[in-house]
């Protein structure tokens, strides 16, 4: 539309379908705002703010909160720039206020100062009171009165908020220790609860935090986003580009490990091995602990009661009997074979096998048979863990501190026992199952047990084995679409867009092909690495200076540095 198809109207220009009335009232409108505008601005010179209406002040104070913000970091980061400066300062202004209050005192520091430092030492000292004054003479004129308060509260609210946390923190702080010191633990918490509420409310630190989550969150939809979409087009899933984008980001061994699997150059079958490898490294850290500990207690000669573990078999075998009768022989097999392992036990050496430790063998002895159960055979599996998880408990019961020395060994290897069941590495399973396990946990489904293999992978990445940048790689080797996507190149769901934008379908089209969508995801990854590595150092920055006493310091520090 050209600009003289347009109309004017009491010097505003309005489309040529506007009606008369339209104008009018626009205009009326603007002019009603701003006579408002001026009215306030009037009110607010002749009255100061507490002539304005309450709501008005709050919407002035919310509207000045950006431009406050920016003073107060300004401020802080001019002294974070000239760290020298600010150490000066900071001492500067502690001795001024301790001269200026011992003077109050009646104790003049001026002969002093002379004696120590001579004739520079007294002006210095001077010159440091002179500065104690104006800071002081600075919030005396932000806050002498009602409406200078309410002023520093429309016109900095940020500000405000930082000052507020400095009474509150200094205070607070002294108030505790005075309250430990005295032994008045009301008093202590008194001042425990306002040193928190004035951290709290401390807006650098919030501020710093909110930005470092803004950059890290923003590089991580970057990524997500376009990924859920290719992996949709292509029909590998969204776990998999996720995966070949973040091997990107990550490099190193993951962007191998990635990059060999999608380009052919990794035997799968090596992933079980690595796997295995992961595996025992777990179990052999575990096992070196376990031994060690297991040298310091053994001269605990103590002798355990069987009572407990003869209930837990007792009730083992109810779940295989119907009466008389053997219902589940495939679970006598293993609960009788349990039953005999305790039977020697009891018949062993009480110095020996009765003791906190035998009871330890006995249970490793019990998880050697439920390591051996067919991952099917999962009542089998229940009676046996039942029998372990008694003789654990006596342990515990009977000798607490053989059981408080075990406990990080027993919670490895139970951990290790779930990675082994989520991924079929115990007893007699195929190499095939195995396998099978370790691709599903790219998979964009959701079942029972997804969760907690992906857990399992997890945690045998943590040792290296880098299985899922491996399967993910695998996932997207072929330059074939997958699943439902191979019928014709696109997925239905959008086939209105495609409709609508040929062009679409055109740029689309290459992001059928895992091979292409894999690719180009962790190149994508790479391209970004600078900016997740940007977001993981502000994020480490910020954690490091999460002392809002700090921020507190600086930011009263870049006030007596205006006041200077």
């Amino acid at each position: 539309m050209a600009y003289e198809d347009y109309t004017l109207y009491e010097g505003y220009l309005f489309p040529p379908d506007a009606t008369e009335q339209e104008m009018r009232n626009y205009v009326e409108g603007q002019r009603h705002a701003q006579s408002y505008q001026s009215q306030a601005e009037q009110t607010i010179a002749q009255e100061g703010y507490g002539g304005l209406p309450a709501v008005d002040q709050v919407s002035r104070a919310l509207e000045n909160i950006p431009s406050s913000g920016y003073k107060l970091l300004e401020g802080v980061g001019q002294m974070v720039e000239h760290p020298v400066d600010t150490a000066n300062l900071i001492l500067d202004l502690g001795s001024g206020a301790i001269q200026l209050g011992l003077e109050k005192l009646g104790i003049p520091m001026q002969e002093y100062d002379q004696v120590l430092f001579g004739q520079y030492g007294q002006e210095a000292g001077q010159k440091n009171m002179q500065l104690a004054q104006k800071v002081g003479e600075h919030f005396a004129n932000r806050y002498g009165s009602v409406e200078q308060a309410r002023k520093a509260m429309i016109e900095d609210p940020v500000g405000v908020s930082a000052d507020a946390a400095s009474v509150l923190m200094a205070g607070g702080g002294l108030t505790k220790m005075a309250g430990a010191s005295t032994g008045l633990p009301a008093i202590e918490r008194t001042g425990a609860a306002a040193l928190q509420l004035g951290q709290t409310i401390e807006p650098i630190t919030a501020t710093l935090k909110a930005g470092s989550k803004a950059v890290e969150g923003g590089a991580k939809l970057a990524g997500e986003i376009p990924a859920t979409m290719i992996g949709v087009q292509s029909g590998v899933g969204s776990s998999a580009v996720k995966e070949a984008y973040g091997t990107g980001v990550a490099g190193g061994e993951k962007g191998e490990a990635f990059r060999g699997a999608m380009r052919g150059k990794d035997d799968m079958n090596a992933i079980i091995d690595d796997a295995q490898v992961a595996i025992d490294q777990i179990k052999g850290r575990a096992m070196e602990k376990y031994q060690a500990d297991k040298t310091l207690l053994a001269k605990d000669s103590t002798e355990l009661s069987f009572f407990d573990i003869d209930k837990a078999v007792a009730r083992s075998k109810k779940m295989y009997m119907s009466g008389d009768l053997v219902k589940r022989p495939n679970v006598k097999k293993y609960v009788d074979e349990a039953a005999d392992a305790i039977e020697q036990w009891r018949g062993g050496d009480p110095a020996v096998n009765h003791t906190a430790v035998g009871f330890d063998d006995l249970k490793q002895r019990i998880m050697d048979i439920y390591e051996s159960i067919p991952m099917e055979n999962r009542t089998a599996q229940a009676a046996i863990l039942a029998i372990k998880k008694e003789i654990q408990g006596t342990i515990g019961k009977q000798a607490p501190s053989y059981a408080a020395m075990m406990k990080d060994y027993a919670s490895a290897m139970d951990e290790l026992s779930e990675v082994r069941r989520s991924l079929s590495f115990g007893g007699k399973s195929m190499a095939e199952t195995k396998l099978k396990k370790l691709q599903s946990v790219i998979r964009d489904n959701v079942n029972t047990g997804y969760g907690s293999r992906r857990q399992a992978v997890e945690t045998l990445d943590a040792e290296g084995a880098n299985i899922l940048p491996r399967v993910a790689g695998q996932a997207m080797e072929s330059f074939q679409p997958q699943g439902a996507a191979r019928m014709g190149g696109v997925l239905p769901i959008p086939a209105g867009l495609y409709q609508l934008d040929p062009w679409y379908a055109a740029a689309m089209l290459p992001f059928s092909s895992p091979r292409v969508s894999g690719e180009v995801a962790h190149k994508a990854g790479q391209a970004m690495r600078p900016v997740h590595a940007a977001g993981r150092a502000l994020k480490q920055g910020v954690e490091a200076l999460d002392t809002p006493t700090l921020m507190n310091i600086l930011y009263q520090m870049s006030n007596a540095q205006q006041v200077r």
